[in-house]
């Protein structure tokens, strides 16, 4: 039976299936709840991710692609709870359509501008100290391990001006743009820092 996420289901990281901001921000939506490994394909168009994709795309052209997922805050000063992406540079060496990318061979992509939608509601979380901080608009670092950051990483994720990474984000997002989606993308901040797997920033 197909389970394509109409209706504005969110695709959630199973890492926050029960995070209690989530039914603020898609209230009386039931969330498709995938693992790790499945919003990051290893073969292209191949899997859950795939098929989910593919099947919203066709079910309605005006579909957006609702996706919560945990992020690593790298910004300096207290960090927030949550952040909707506005933008995304990809740091990896692979691709979900390519898979790894060979050396010296052009990188391909679908047209990721304009990609990123708001979402369509602005949910009430509370207000001032009351409520949670919820930042918008941030540009997120796809990398390969939000908690083992390699050097590289670390470093070109800062000189981008990326507030904050992401391992789970970039494969959805380029598989939303192939199939025609925009995307409306929440990270949950579940680490905070910018600490390398060496020791450095």
């Amino acid at each position: 039976m197909a389970e394509a996420p109409a209706g504005g289901r969110p695709i959630v990281a199973d890492t926050l299936a029960r995070h209690p901001l989530l039914a603020a921000l898609f209230p009386s939506l039931e969330p498709l709840v995938l693992s790790r490994a499945e919003l990051r394909p290893r073969r292209p168009f191949a899997g859950r991710l795939f098929r989910l994709l593919r099947e919203l795309a066709a079910a309605s052209p005006a579909a957006t692609l609702n996706l919560v997922m945990p992020i690593r805050w790298l910004a300096a000063g207290e960090a927030p709870e949550a952040a909707w992406v506005g933008d995304h540079v990809n740091l990896e060496v692979r691709g979900p359509l390519t898979g790894r990318w060979p050396a010296g061979v052009p990188r391909t992509f679908p047209v990721l501008a304009g990609v990123y939608h708001p979402p369509q509601h602005q949910p009430r979380l509370g207000r001032g100290s009351q409520g949670p901080r919820v930042y918008s608009g941030i540009v997120v670092a796809g990398v390969t391990d939000v908690h083992r950051l390699t050097p590289f990483e670390s470093q070109a994720a800062v000189a981008a001006g990326c507030k904050a990474v992401a391992d789970c984000l970039v494969a959805p997002v380029i598989l939303a743009a192939y199939y025609g989606l925009p995307v409306a993308a929440c990270g949950m901040v579940q680490v905070a820092g910018a600490q390398t797997n060496e020791g450095s920033p």
